[in-house]
């Protein structure tokens, strides 16, 4: 799950990136109020997906520290 959390958000910033280096080459400002709502909305999911991720795996890692205290 962490991987495919790392690999949505590569996914992500490589499009973000594209879109801003488009930006760039034909010198226009991205000023759109629904683009800003997108990127905004796509962060927080990575976010939350991001966090699900590594709490979804540190829940599996548990029963193996119980088990070795024992």
């Amino acid at each position: 799950m962490l991987a495919l959390a790392a690999l949505v958000q590569c996914a992500w910033s490589l499009s973000l990136w594209i879109l801003s280096l488009y930006a760039l080459l034909v010198m226009r400002p991205l000023r759109n109020q629904w683009l800003l709502l997108f990127f905004t909305v796509g962060d927080g999911i990575t976010t939350i997906l991001h966090y699900v991720a590594a709490w979804i795996s540190n829940l599996a890692a548990m029963p193996a520290f119980y088990t070795m205290e024992r």
